[in-house]
C-alpha cells in the first residue's frame, strides 16, 4: 500500500490529475502566493489537491508507470492498484479515516460521506520547491534625528572652526620658511584639532579622543545602521528573493548562474532556519523594491519571486 501511495506522491509534481481505478482522481490546481494579514504569514505558491471520486476510470497513467518503475507487467500493476483499492476501503470502513502518506487524508461522516483533506505542506509544485511559510512582523516606524547641512554637501560645524583652518594654513606655510618658528601658545594642534571634528550635538555624531562615535544607539534609536565617516547611512534590509534551498552549495551554484547572466548584486541570504535564500538585488527602500519586484513578475522564469524584509 505505501509503494501505491508514493507513486501517487510522485506523478502529482508531474501530472495535474492522476486517476485511481476503482477509487477517484487527485487532481491540482495552480494557487499563487498570497499574504495572510492577520497572522503575518507569507504562504509561497503551491498546487493545490482536490479529489474527484467520479474519475474512477482507468486511464493508465498510474499502471503504466508502476509497471516502468516496479519492472512488472502491465496486468500485475493493475493487480496491485486493485488491491490497495480494496484494502483502502476496508480501513476506512473500520476507521472511519485513512492517511495517504504527505497527500491528505479521507474521512467519513456519519451520512456515509467522503470527504478530502488535502495536506497543505506537500506543495507539488516543481517552481516552489523549497519555498516553505514563514511569519514576519511590520517593520516600526522610526524617526532619526535631522541631519543638517551646509551647501547640501558639508554638515554644519561651529564657525569658529574655520578660523582654525585658517591657523593651519599659516602655521605650514610659515614652517616652509622657518624652522625655529615656536607655535603660538593660544593655539595647539590638539584644540584645532577638536575644534574641527567638534559638531553641535543636535545636528552631528561626535568624535571623541579616541576616534569612537558616541551615542550611536541614541541617535539612530537602535535602528541597525552603518557608520562611515561620521555619517549615518541605512542598510539594505529588502531583499528580491528567487529561491530558497536547504544546503548552501545549491545555493551558490544559482548565484554564480544569476551573475553569469548579468545580475552582479545576487548575493545567499542565510535566514538562521535552516534555509538559504538566492537574492537577486537589495534595496533600502520599500517602495522601490516592490515596484522591481513586479517587473521581475512579468518575466516567466521570476514569477514567484518575493520579498524579504529583514
Amino acid at each position: 500500500m505505501e509503494s501505491i501511495i508514493k507513486n501517487i506522491y510522485d506523478l502529482l509534481y508531474l501530472y495535474d490529475c492522476v486517476i485511481v481505478p476503482g477509487l477517484g482522481g487527485f487532481v491540482g490546481n495552480y494557487r499563487s502566493s498570497y499574504f495572510r494579514e492577520e497572522h503575518n504569514l507569507f504562504i509561497p505558491p503551491a498546487k493545490e489537491i482536490i479529489f474527484n471520486k467520479n474519475l474512477s476510470y482507468n486511464d493508465g497513467l498510474l499502471a503504466n508507470y508502476i509497471s516502468k518503475k516496479e519492472s512488472v507487467n502491465y496486468k500485475e500493476a493493475v493487480g496491485q492498484i486493485q488491491l490497495f483499492v480494496k484494502n483502502f476501503k476496508s480501513k476506512l470502513s473500520q476507521y472511519g479515516t485513512v492517511e495517504i502518506g504527505d497527500i491528505g487524508l479521507f474521512k467519513k461522516d456519519s451520512e456515509g460521506n467522503l470527504f478530502f483533506i488535502p495536506n497543505e505542506e506537500s506543495s507539488f509544485l516543481p517552481d516552489a520547491l523549497g519555498l516553505t511559510t514563514f511569519r514576519f512582523f511590520p517593520l516600526e516606524q522610526k524617526v532619526i534625528p535631522k541631519i543638517e547641512f551646509l551647501d547640501d554637501k558639508i554638515p554644519a560645524i561651529k564657525k569658529y572652526s574655520v578660523r582654525n583652518w585658517a591657523a593651519v594654513g599659516l602655521i605650514a606655510l610659515f614652517s616652509l620658511f622657518s624652522t625655529d618658528l615656536k607655535m603660538p601658545t593660544s593655539i595647539s594642534q590638539a584644540g584645532i584639532a577638536s575644534n574641527l571634528f567638534e559638531v553641535t550635538s543636535e545636528n552631528m555624531l561626535v568624535n571623541d579622543k579616541n576616534g569612537k562615535i558616541d551615542n550611536v544607539d541614541e541617535v539612530c534609536n537602535n535602528e541597525e545602521v552603518t557608520v562611515l565617516d561620521s555619517i549615518v547611512i541605512k542598510s539594505k534590509k529588502y531583499h528580491l528573493i528567487a529561491a530558497s534551498f536547504k544546503y548552501h552549495s545549491t545555493a551558490e551554484k544559482l548565484v554564480n548562474e544569476y551573475k553569469s547572466e548579468g545580475y552582479s548584486d545576487a548575493i545567499i541570504i542565510d535566514g538562521g532556519n535552516g534555509r538559504f535564500r538566492v537574492s537577486l538585488l537589495s534595496f533600502s527602500d520599500k517602495n522601490k523594491a516592490i515596484a522591481t519586484l513586479e517587473e521581475f513578475r512579468k518575466q516567466t522564469r521570476f514569477s514567484t519571486v518575493w520579498v524579504l524584509s529583514e
